[in-house]
């Protein structure tokens, strides 16, 4: 078999329903496709599995709160400033959640709950970094690039201490 129909065949046999989704042969065992057939570059499972589907992406997300904002004629109080305090007071909800708590766990009947506040956080930030067309993902990674130069890892490793504290 050619290595472009044995990686259909792999391909085919890629089983969604596992907790790993992993590809697997027809026994449902995880075979090691460089041995097989040795593409190049390398096709593992791991390249399936970056190829199965993402979660809803944001730009899903914010389109079906924008209907439901539209529905209800809401878009005239989402300014940025309203924006900014519901996300602050959905995050302060999140915070309640702690309050009171014994070595810092939540109590376990109250997961639902933080899964709600933290999907109110969610919205109110997709909301706010629509109104100013900030992209969430980049603007995250060029942060994380900041922090890394703000926190090299021979100063703050083990540190709690603020970036001018080190």
């Amino acid at each position: 078999m050619s290595a472009t129909g044995r990686l259909l065949e792999v391909w085919q046999s890629w089983h969604e329903g596992s907790d790993d989704n992993k590809c697997r042969d027809e026994q449902g065992c995880v075979e090691d496709y460089n041995t097989t057939f040795n593409p190049q570059p390398p096709i593992t499972s791991c390249y399936f599995e970056s190829k199965k589907p993402k979660n809803k992406s944001q730009e899903d997300l914010l389109g079906k709160i924008k209907t439901f904002v539209s529905e209800r004629d809401w878009n005239q109080y989402h300014d940025p400033k309203n924006l900014a305090i519901s996300l602050n007071l959905e995050s302060t909800e999140v915070l309640e959640l702690f309050q009171w708590t014994k070595d810092n766990e939540i109590n376990p009947a109250k997961l639902d709950n933080l899964k709600d506040e933290l999907a109110d956080v969610y919205y109110w930030l997709l909301l706010l970094a629509d109104y100013y067309k900030i992209d969430l993902e980049n603007s995250l990674e060029e942060k994380l690039v900041k922090n890394e130069k703000k926190y090299p890892i021979e100063k703050s490793k083990g540190k709690s201490s603020k970036y001018n504290e080190l």
